[in-house]
């Protein structure tokens, strides 16, 4: 990650919205409060209004008010870790995991629809996150589910019988259960039978950060080689006490998803706009930086405190199962 200055930005966020004029934002409390109660202390990030609009790689005249330069670092940041190259890195840290699902299924919505003329059908394993049905229906797409224990079994069938584009919902660590599917086997599926017409989302609501050092991935280099858009949620493994997720793809997909489509944002200076939620706070990125600055940090062991944890708590799962085992015989 980049060595950013905090503080300096910070300041920048607090001496620029004074000279904001003609955005109807109100840049501090309408009545004082007491913000004790809160938690809060003054002069920090947590009571200083940022309002990231639009996506971070793409800044446009709107300067005040923004931390959309530490939203790319935070992104490219994760894109890197996973093997991707930082050029094409893409994405925005959004509300949380369900966002960045939405985001992806709506932005493969729009490109297979594009592409192919017909809207695509979801399909996914009984096993994915509750989500995933709010987000078929908003979206207005068929959703088919399959047993998760016999998922290479029945894609193919399944494909077999289906007319439509196929967006694919792979779990890299379920939320219930911390299921990881075989990307490798879902995906030979997917291009043997669909040929061009389908994309692949991963839901790596708590391993998405984890896939280097996962049995199962690891040996994929770049996980974008794999999937066309992966979510993640800061709480879940990181624990961030702000509610928060990232949605990540590639620059190439995305200008593809979009073109010929004006998504410019005129009065905020042009800024672009392929988010769900527009705009967006900045006390989560802030906070997702700083975990992510400690989490890349390599150890005395030469290994990064990220996989240090991840190796703590397979220990402690290990031994919770070793002892479990005997106490039930």
């Amino acid at each position: 990650m980049q060595n950013i200055n905090l503080a300096g930005i910070l300041e920048e966020v607090r001496v620029s919205k004074t000279f904001a004029l003609g955005y109807p934002v109100n840049r501090a409390h309408a009545f004082d409060i007491d913000l004790k109660k809160l938690g809060i202390i003054e002069k920090s990030f947590a009571n200083t209004f940022i309002n990231n609009v639009g996506v971070p790689v793409v800044t446009g005249n709107y300067r005040v008010d923004n931390i959309k330069d530490l939203e790319a670092d935070v992104i490219s940041s994760i894109f890197l870790h996973l093997g991707g190259a930082v050029d094409e890195a893409f994405g925005y840290v959004t509300s949380g995991g369900t966002e960045a699902n939405f985001a992806a299924i709506w932005w493969h919505r729009e490109f297979l629809f594009n592409q192919f003329g017909q809207n695509p059908t979801i399909i996914s394993s009984t096993k994915s996150h509750y989500s995933l049905d709010k987000v078929a229906n908003q979206l207005g797409l068929k959703l088919i589910k399959l047993d998760a224990d016999n998922i290479a079994g029945l894609l193919e069938s399944t494909l077999c019988e289906i007319k439509t584009p196929i967006i694919y919902w792979a779990n890299i660590g379920a939320t219930i259960d911390g299921m990881v599917d075989d990307l490798e086997i879902i995906s030979s599926i997917l291009s043997k039978n669909c040929g061009k017409q389908y994309k692949i989302h991963g839901d790596g609501a708590i391993y998405g950060l984890l896939i280097p050092y996962i049995k199962k991935l690891k040996h994929i280099n770049n996980i974008f080689d794999m999937l066309d858009t992966l979510s993640i949620s800061g709480h879940k493994f990181l624990g961030t006490y702000n509610i928060c997720g990232v949605i990540l793809s590639t620059k190439s997909y995305i200008k593809n998803v979009f073109a010929n489509q004006d998504k410019q944002i005129e009065y905020v200076g042009n800024a672009i706009d392929y988010t769900v939620s527009g705009s967006r706070p900045g006390l989560g990125i802030v906070e997702l930086y700083l975990l992510l600055e400690q989490a890349f940090k390599i150890t005395d062991s030469n290994k990064m405190q990220l996989e240090e944890l991840w190796l703590h708590c397979l220990s402690i799962a290990s031994w919770f199962y070793s002892e479990l085992k005997m106490l039930l015989g």
